[in-house]
């Protein structure tokens, strides 16, 4: 099988309600397409990488429900924000709960790759 196989939350927690409900997991890997290894890490209760890393980025998951919430808003009205200004937006965010350190050069990049619905506009 190769090593880098897309499957999505939705599939792998149908392959463990599976193998819960007796089929092997082998069975189920070839069913779902999912590596034997993520499903046995996740039937013995390891967390995705995605909600391991969420401690260490900036905003919460409400600020950036938010900032989320006003980009797709600003799409609607036909004035999707650039990258300047989403990371401007995110950073008023950030100061009225008082964190003044600025946001990395990666960050829009890294909040796009969480949020693919958001409609944007690139520098």
């Amino acid at each position: 099988m190769p090593r880098h196989i897309k499957y999505t939350e939705e599939t792998l927690q149908q392959a463990i309600a599976a193998v819960k409900n007796g089929i092997s997991q082998r069975k189920a890997c070839l069913q779902w397409g999912i590596l034997r290894q993520t499903l046995q890490y996740r039937i013995y209760g390891a967390i995705p990488r995605s909600a391991a890393q969420e401690p260490n980025q900036r905003l919460t998951r409400l600020q950036e429900t938010h900032l989320r919430d006003w980009v797709l808003a600003q799409g609607a009205l036909g004035l999707p924000p650039s990258h300047f200004q989403l990371k401007e937006f995110a950073s008023r965010i950030l100061i009225t709960s008082g964190d003044h350190r600025p946001l990395g050069k990666n960050w829009v990049t890294g909040f796009l790759r969480r949020n693919p619905e958001c409609i944007y506009n690139s520098d």
